[in-house]
């Protein structure tokens, strides 16, 4: 496969393991704490066998965290979640089995920048050193085993990821066919990876309140600005005024014909890295930021990609054993 390929792929995976680092150590440390106040604490024993491989609950109650926080489930009941949550383990360990057959090696300073990231957003989220290591004594870890565990993760999905990028290439003709293809179609041919803050407010609300809400919301865009990380700092603010009804974080990868008419006309006068002012629309104010645009190369390459992954799978599971135990 050419190298430019190789490279896009790796792009693309390393910005995904940086917007979700934060979420996969989160969700190893208080995945026991949020389902026992759920009250979906399960007790351990094997989910599923693939081949001489066990999955236990532990390591589906552990997915199912990752998945939800990151917003990667429809919201569904907790069995049929936990059961989505079991196919997809069992799909990362058809693809690791394969993968691991093909040699694919994971650059150790990859490695250890992306857990060291991860942990520095974790005990900065925890308020500090001291904090930090108060909470995992309580919680039964250390830093080692926390460390370790977050550095599986990140070398299980790397190496999924260019093993799947070696069974497929994106030529330039590739390329214009597909933009030909979407212009044809009507459709647009890039992609936008948004964040956003969004605070509700009535339409038939006085104009007082709707000025006040303007003026709290441009106050949080200046604060949001000045941290390292717009998306994940939109996500902590929405959740301390959770209470007035705010959402924000990470939106999506999206075209413009899938947001609103009026977050569509701020975000085509925004850059990489720029956020909007608040926007009116007729559920309230709104914020749009702009983390990246994704040309038609890569939304190209994510279609191949995901395309590959289940016919790699089909073929794997015509020879593997595959036993489900749990959540039939």
């Amino acid at each position: 496969m050419a190298a430019g390929c190789r490279w896009r792929g790796e792009m693309i995976l390393i910005k995904k393991l940086q917007r979700c680092a934060s979420v996969v150590c989160f969700c190893f440390l208080f995945t026991a704490s949020a389902f026992a106040q759920n009250g979906r604490m399960l007790t351990d024993r094997i989910a599923a066998w693939v081949d001489d491989r066990a999955i236990t609950l532990s390591d589906v109650e552990e997915a199912l965290a990752r998945y939800e926080a990151d917003g990667d489930l429809p919201p569904k009941t907790d069995r049929e979640n936990l059961r989505a949550a079991l196919d997809r383990l069992v799909e990362d360990e058809l693809l690791l089995a394969a993968a691991k057959k093909m040699s694919v090696e994971v650059p150790p300073e990859f490695l250890d920048n992306r857990t060291t990231a991860a942990m520095q957003s974790l005990e900065k989220s925890r308020g500090g050193t001291e904090k930090f290591d108060a909470f995992l004594k309580k919680s039964g870890r250390t830093r080692d085993s926390l460390r370790d565990q977050i550095r599986e993760q990140f070398r299980r999905d790397w190496i999924i990821s260019r093993a799947i990028n070696s069974r497929f290439a994106v030529s330039n003709e590739d390329v214009e066919n597909f933009i030909k293809e979407r212009k044809d179609a009507g459709q647009p041919v890039s992609r936008y990876a948004l964040g956003h803050l969004f605070l509700p407010v009535k339409a038939a609300a006085p104009d007082t309140e709707w000025n006040a809400a303007r003026t709290r919301l441009a106050l949080a865009r200046t604060e949001l600005l000045a941290t390292k990380n717009f998306v994940d700092a939109a996500a902590k603010y929405a959740a301390q005024y959770r209470k007035d009804g705010m959402d924000g974080g990470y939106l999506g990868l999206l075209e413009s014909s899938e947001i609103q008419p009026e977050l569509a006309a701020a975000l085509e006068k925004l850059e990489p890295g720029q956020c909007s002012e608040p926007v009116r629309t007729a559920r309230g104010l709104h914020l749009i930021y702009l983390e990246r645009k994704t040309n038609p190369r890569d939304i190209l390459f994510a279609k191949r990609f995901e395309e590959e992954r289940v016919k790699w799978l089909e073929e794997l599971r015509k020879t593997a054993r595959v036993e489900i135990l749990e959540f039939k």
